[in-house]
């Protein structure tokens, strides 16, 4: 027998709409069949599944009418199906990796969804980002992720804890920037690598500027009139070119 969505589950699932609640229950929500299988193949399993019709597949399976379910939908256009999961728990890292992402105050959550597939695609296991960045559970990122948030952890720090540690550890260090090395020139060796990535608008902050002394830059085609590149898709030819 399948229940029926109770008003108290209604509650619980609207208030995952903010950051403080989806940190207090360490819970967040999917949304559609094929992201809500993607996160079941990453190993997690729903607390809760939502739909307006039945679903053999899900176990935790309650219904509800539509009108209800686009009340609790953070979607523009549900698709009648959605899942409660626990958020994701990471294992320490056992080595460096010899290439690591900071991205400054992210804001767009379909940009920070991106760079988190990209991140996966490419095989990091772990990005940084600072505390004003978007929240990698708000559900445009996680839809936009397409499960990734399951698969590559975010770790919240500040720009002058991750560039004192990347320079202890010896990194070669850059900041995103248009004035910076032409990508392509810059020979790989031995040493890990670190690079900022700054927020859509403002670019790095003049704290990046000051600690990180060499910048690298995607350059633009000579007939090309783009004033900037969309930071995942910078993010995504520096993570392809050097990973």
């Amino acid at each position: 027998m399948i229940d029926t969505l109770s008003k108290a589950d209604i509650k619980r699932i609207r208030s995952l709409k903010l950051k403080k609640n989806r940190d207090d229950l360490g819970w967040f929500m999917a949304e559609g069949e094929k992201l809500i299988r993607q996160f079941v193949v990453c190993g997690l399993e729903p607390i809760l599944v939502v739909s307006t019709a039945e679903h053999a597949d899900y176990i935790h399976l309650k219904k509800t009418d539509a009108k209800t379910f686009k009340e609790i939908s953070q979607l523009d256009h549900p698709s009648g199906l959605l899942a409660i999961f626990k958020k994701p728990s990471f294992p320490e890292l056992d080595t460096i990796q010899r290439l690591e992402f900071f991205f400054e105050d992210i804001q767009d959550p379909g940009n920070f969804g991106t760079i988190l597939r990209t991140a996966s695609w490419f095989g990091l296991q772990k990005i940084y980002c600072s505390l004003l960045s978007v929240d990698r559970f708000n559900s445009k990122v996680v839809q936009a992720s397409m499960g990734s948030v399951a698969l590559v952890e975010v770790e919240e720090t500040v720009a002058a804890d991750i560039i004192a540690r990347w320079k202890v550890e010896n990194r070669r260090i850059y900041a995103a920037d248009m004035h910076g090395i032409p990508y392509k020139e810059i020979v790989a060796d031995l040493r890990p690598m670190g690079i900022v990535l700054g927020n859509e608008g403002k670019g790095i902050s003049s704290f990046v500027r000051k600690e990180i002394e060499d910048s690298i830059q995607i350059p633009a085609h000579k007939n090309s009139s783009m004033e900037s590149l969309n930071v995942s898709i910078a993010a995504s030819i520096l993570m392809s070119h050097f990973s």
